[in-house]
Order: C-alpha cells, then sequence, then structure tokens
C-alpha cells in the first residue's frame, strides 16, 4: 500500500476524505500485529500511520463513514478494551462514541452511511440489530424509534430527497 514503512497492508477499504487527507482499513501483517485496522494518511508516504485509541492500542476497524460537519469520521471496530463499538477520528486518536455496557453486548455496529449531517447505522441491542443514528458524540447517539415501535434486521441505509431510508422488521 505505502512503501518504505517498517510494516505492509492490503485490501484498502472503507476510504473516507476528510480535512487534511484519508482515513481508512487495511488489512495489516506485522509480526505483532494482525488484522484489520484503521490508518490515516495526509498522501505521502511519511503521512500514513495506524490510528490508535487513547489507550495508545491500534484500533481495528472494519467499516467507516463520514466526514461529518466538524472532520470527525466514524469507524466500526476495537481494541482490547472496547470491542466492537463504534469510535471516532478526528485528528490523530480514535476514542469510543458508544461504550460497551457494563455486563451487556458489545454494540457491534455495521452499515454506517453518511447522510446528510448524521451516519446511520444497525446495532445489535436486544438479540438483533437496531437502526441507530450519530452525529459523532455519545449524547448524539440513539436509536430510531417511533414511539414504542422498535424496528429489527434494518436494510441498507439509502438517501433520497436528503432523507434516510431502511426497510426493517418489527414483531407486531
Amino acid at each position: 500500500l505505502v512503501s518504505g514503512l517498517e510494516w505492509t497492508a492490503a485490501s484498502p477499504s472503507a476510504l473516507v476524505a476528510r480535512p487534511g487527507g484519508l482515513v481508512f482499513t487495511a488489512d495489516q501483517d506485522l509480526a505483532s500485529i494482525r488484522g484489520r485496522h484503521a490508518f490515516r494518511t495526509d498522501g505521502t508516504e511519511a503521512g500514513t500511520f495506524r490510528v490508535l485509541t487513547e489507550s495508545g492500542d491500534p484500533l481495528e476497524a472494519w467499516a467507516a463513514a463520514g466526514p461529518l460537519p466538524d472532520g470527525v469520521v466514524l469507524l466500526s471496530g476495537g481494541n482490547e478494551l472496547d470491542t466492537e463499538t463504534l469510535w471516532r477520528v478526528d485528528g490523530d486518536v480514535a476514542s469510543v462514541v458508544r461504550p460497551v455496557p457494563p455486563g451487556g453486548n458489545p454494540p457491534d455496529p455495521s452499515q454506517l452511511k453518511r447522510i446528510g449531517d448524521l451516519v446511520y447505522f444497525a446495532s445489535w441491542e436486544t438479540g438483533a440489530e437496531e437502526p441507530w443514528r450519530s452525529d459523532g458524540t455519545q449524547s448524539g447517539s440513539w436509536e430510531l424509534r417511533s414511539g414504542s415501535l422498535v424496528a429489527f434486521d434494518p436494510s441498507p441505509f439509502a438517501e433520497a430527497h436528503g432523507r434516510a431510508w431502511f426497510g426493517a422488521e418489527n414483531p407486531e
């Protein structure tokens, strides 16, 4: 992917442009680090780095969406402490947007899609995937509901006429 560095990366995907460059995921194969990780780049060899979490661990990531109006990119990923949750990258470091609830299942976000100023995604909560949206903050991330109606297993999110659309099931 980028020559001359002490690591190799292949199969880049989930490329998201942001001010000053890109955030993307790629398979990494280094003696001590294997797996799909998040990277940031300014487009130069010297300016390409793994995205690290606040604890200094590499962020394993599978999907990305953004950028949001403030340049933040959201990723689905994990590290040694917080696995399979929603992360935000602004600048050089990734931080958790949706913490894993104590004793709960990891949120495991998927289907990330930026629509307008938000990112929509599916996330596990009660044994099924449910539709969510986020502005990149913990307080601005919540499940999409219509009153007491809960939607399960949302189809991929799509944008039409400036709105987010998806299909879903409900138990009723």
